[in-house]
């Protein structure tokens, strides 16, 4: 009896070992298969963007002084999109994964080779993004990638093309960060790199390009200042100037344009050539041009307070002409009373891409007393037809214009072209940028009516243009 038991426990025994070291392996084989789908790209197989920094936190101080100069390339494939919404994303894969594995052949192919070299650890070729791949290189100095060696690399992508010419949208931006003299580590490398290729510049498309450290700081600049618009914007740093439009004739003051001006708390004084475009981008420039809407009605209500009816414009960027927030100006404007102060200028742009909507808002202030005027003219593509779809009041030319008069004599024809075709829709004619008495005296004998430049005054502070408008309001 008490053999049996001996055996029974010594067969239970074995029975439990044999079942943990299954369950152990199936485990093992489990974790293995997470880590393959953690550290790898699904749809190629190629390791990831995880697999990558891992690679590069297991890149000990050891091996970096034992590795010579590198470079990190890449490469983003564009037009994929494109294929994606007229082929079905089942095709759009299937042509990916071919492009990319053959590319990765292609480049096994010159490792092997020896002309170019790649890092020990690091893989031949890593997906870190959706349409982005990188690799790792050695070169003996960054005078290593001269336009053959880069050739080498671009012919490899433009070979894979050829049997795709029905897909003829398909192209790369590729580029490559070197280290030591772009990035003293390569998690900074692979970040240079990533900006790199996502850059929106035509010119880096279907070539390989170097990294740039002016443009890059040039970037993390505007995503900074991007970042820093919303809470300025609260905190009240942006304001106004007032430059005044003059009488060509009389040189008495006819109206005031505000201009935005930008004094930030952690970048010192932006210029709105810089910041505007960049309140588009980051959505905000509705919410900055009602900022400064309020800070122009404030100062028309100063002006009307004192007996002078100027009117005043406010530039309407594109981004803001949109049936809420044209509302909004709407409701501001009434509230004020102040309608028949107030002019809007527009682009051309925005009238050439005028829907019926926004056509019936933009009359719906012009009910309320709003002027329009069309800034910029001529630095677009807009013509009579567009001139004629918008009823503004006021035509103003671009400074760019101005300049050459009067001794250019195309852009004399120019100017002088612009008011004729101006004053044939009934509208008043504004010259900015007018700073010599020259440019004066020919706008005049060409029927300008207004000009604006430092040849009569420099963008004023509320105060100061109260004055000035005191003080030459009696004769416009």
């Amino acid at each position: 009896m008490m053999t049996f038991g001996i055996v029974q426990t010594t067969v239970l025994v074995a029975f439990s070992n044999r079942f943990f070291t299954i369950l152990l392996a199936k485990v093992h084989a489990h974790a293995d298969e997470m880590a393959l789908l953690a550290y790898s790209d699904r749809d190629t197989g190629f390791p990831n963007s995880q697999q990558l920094a891992k690679d590069i936190a297991e890149w000990t101080e050891d091996r970096k002084r034992a590795t010579r100069p590198c470079a990190m390339v890449g490469f983003r494939l564009e037009g994929l999109e494109t294929i994606n919404e007229t082929r079905g994303i089942d095709f759009a894969n299937a042509l990916l994964r071919d492009l990319v594995l053959r590319y990765r052949s292609s480049l096994s192919a010159l490792m092997d080779a020896k002309t170019i070299r790649k890092i020990e650890g690091f893989a031949p070729l890593y997906r870190v993004e959706s349409n982005t791949f990188v690799f790792l290189i050695e070169v003996p100095d960054r005078d290593f990638f001269t336009p053959n060696r880069m050739a080498e690399l671009q012919k490899t992508i433009d070979g894979l093309f050829l049997g795709y010419r029905e897909q003829s949208v398909i192209s790369f931006r590729g580029g490559f960060s070197s280290y030591p003299e772009d990035a003293g580590n390569l998690e900074q490398l692979l970040k240079n790199l990533l900006n790199l290729v996502h850059a929106t510049r035509s010119e880096g498309l279907g070539v390989f390009t170097p990294f740039n450290m002016e443009r890059y700081q040039a970037f993390l600049r505007e995503q900074s200042i991007k970042a820093a618009i919303a809470n300025a914007i609260w905190r009240g740093e942006f304001s106004l100037v007032f430059q005044p439009k003059v009488s060509c004739a009389t040189g008495g003051v006819r109206g005031f344009e505000a201009l935005a001006r930008w004094t930030s708390a952690e970048f010192g004084r932006i210029s709105p050539v810089e910041f505007i475009p960049l309140a588009e981008e980051s959505g905000n420039i509705a919410a900055l041009t009602g900022h400064l809407l309020d800070r122009a009605l404030e100062f028309a209500a100063l002006l009307a307070r004192n007996g002078l009816m100027f009117p005043v414009s406010v530039n309407l960027s594109p981004g803001a002409v949109r049936p809420d927030f044209l509302s909004l100006i709407g409701e501001k404007t009434a509230a004020s009373g102040l309608g028949g102060m107030l002019e809007l200028e527009i682009t051309e742009g925005v009238i050439m891409k005028m829907t019926t909507e926004i056509a019936d808002d933009l009359r719906n202030l012009k009910e309320l007393g709003i002027t329009f005027s069309i800034d910029d003219f001529g630095t677009g593509y807009s013509n009579l037809g567009d001139l004629q779809k918008f009823e503004a009041q006021v035509l103003k030319i671009d400074k760019r214009f101005i300049d050459g008069i009067p001794h250019d004599e195309k852009n004399a024809t120019l100017v002088q072209t612009i008011i004729r075709m101006g004053k044939s829709f009934g509208m008043e004619i504004v010259a900015e940028g007018v700073e010599y008495g020259e440019q004066r005296d020919f706008l005049a004998r060409s029927d300008c009516d207004m000009i604006q430049g430092y040849f009569h005054s420099v963008p004023l502070e509320s105060d100061n243009a109260l004055a000035y408008a005191v003080a030459h309001g009696g004769n416009g």
